[in-house]
C-alpha cells in the first residue's frame, strides 16, 4: 500500500518505520520528511494533498494540549487550542482527503486513553480525545468507496516521558512507542471501521 504518516514525533516516526518494512511509506509534517503540511492550515492541506498524489492509506499523529493543570486554572484559549490543534486538524485532514484516497482506502487518527481512564489536569486534552473519538464512529457510518476510518487510543508513550527525564512512571499507563505503533499498523491494515485500537489490544 501507499501510506502517508501525518507527523513526525515519536509516535508518527515509530509508525512509519514499522509500515515501511511492508508498504511505500511517506513522511509528512510542517518541517521534516517527504511532504509537507501544516494542519492548522486548510490551505497547506489541500496544497499537500495536491503534492501527495495516490495513496491508500493516510495515518494522523499529531495534536497538543495544555497539561497537568486542573480545569479552573485553564483559559478559554487553552481549550481552544487542544480542539484545533488535537481535533480539527484531523477532521480537515480526513475531510479534504476523503475524495482523494483511493478506494478502499483508510484513515487512521490520533486520540488517547484519558477520555476512558481521565487523570487529574489533563481535562482539556481528555475532551479533545472524547471529541476525535466522536468523529470517528460517527465518520465511519459516512464514508463510501470502501474507506475505513478508525483511531488508536495511544497510552503515555514510555520514550516521550524519559526524554522529559520522567523514569517513575508511578502506575501510568505507558506504552513503548513500538508496542504503540503496532496498534497504528493493525488499524491500516486491518478490516475494522469506527474502531478505537489500544496498544495493549494488539500485544
Amino acid at each position: 500500500m501507499k501510506v502517508i504518516v501525518v507527523g513526525m514525533g515519536v509516535i508518527g516516526t515509530a509508525v512509519a518505520d514499522l509500515l515501511s518494512a511492508n508498504h511505500a511509506v511517506r513522511r509528512a509534517s510542517r518541517s521534516a520528511g517527504d511532504l509537507r503540511v501544516d494542519a492548522t492550515s486548510l490551505a497547506s492541506i489541500e496544497a499537500f494533498y495536491d503534492s501527495a498524489g495516490d495513496f491508500d492509506a493516510l495515518v494522523i499523529a499529531i495534536g497538543n494540549g495544555k497539561v497537568y493543570t486542573p480545569f479552573w486554572d485553564l483559559q478559554p484559549s487553552d481549550y481552544d487550542f487542544a480542539y484545533h490543534d488535537r481535533v480539527m486538524t484531523q477532521i480537515n485532514l480526513v475531510r479534504l482527503g476523503v475524495h482523494r484516497i483511493a478506494d478502499n482506502g483508510s484513515f487512521t487518527l490520533s486520540s488517547g486513553f484519558m477520555n476512558k481512564t481521565p487523570m487529574a489536569g489533563f481535562s482539556a486534552i481528555t475532551t479533545s480525545n472524547g471529541a476525535i473519538d466522536g468523529f470517528v464512529v460517527g465518520a465511519a457510518k459516512d464514508m463510501k468507496r470502501g474507506i475505513r476510518i478508525n483511531g488508536v487510543s495511544a497510552s503515555f508513550v514510555r520514550e516521550t516521558m524519559e526524554l522529559r527525564g520522567m523514569t517513575d512512571f508511578g502506575g501510568l499507563q505507558v506504552a513503548s512507542a513500538k508496542d504503540t505503533a503496532r496498534a497504528y499498523k493493525a488499524a491500516v491494515e486491518g478490516h475494522d471501521r469506527g474502531r478505537d485500537f489500544r496498544p495493549e489490544d494488539v500485544l
